[in-house]
């Protein structure tokens, strides 16, 4: 068994943190990229947590800032690092999007009330990681 394993109950807390957060910027939880409810939400981590762990940094593995709540699409997309997002909050689209997928993202963006600074240093850190697998910046 691997040491770098997630904590379930840390990770629980983790994403009621992110619902509390959309329920006092948005009024409901929602996927923060597109402001839509949805049945499920993914609490998706900017900064992988596989990452945080490897580096003995538990405090980023459950920290409310380096999560976002995402719909199960744009999580897979952002897990895979097919896109991510400016500090701007607008969405960054890999090489490997089909066009229309791409469009609908480029119609996407995140609010400025959840782009604290925190939340940009783990996005800068995510970018990076796009950057590597899309053969440098969009």
């Amino acid at each position: 068994m691997s040491l770098f394993v997630r904590d379930g109950v840390k990770h629980r807390i983790y994403k009621e943190e992110l619902k509390e957060e959309s329920k006092s910027i948005y009024g409901g939880t929602v996927c923060y990229l597109d402001k839509k409810p949805y049945n499920v939400l993914i609490a998706s981590h900017i900064k992988p947590c596989i990452d945080c762990l490897k580096e003995h940094r538990e405090d980023q593995a459950y920290d409310v800032d380096n999560g976002l709540l995402l719909s199960p699409t744009a999580d897979s997309y952002f897990d895979k690092k097919d896109i991510s997002f400016a500090d701007d909050g607008t969405v960054l689209v890999g090489k490997n999007v089909a066009e229309a997928v791409r469009m609908d993202f480029e119609q996407m963006k995140l609010d400025e009330s959840v782009l604290n600074e925190r939340r940009k240093r783990y996005l800068e850190y995510h970018r990076r990681l796009f950057e590597l697998k899309n053969g440098g910046k969009e």
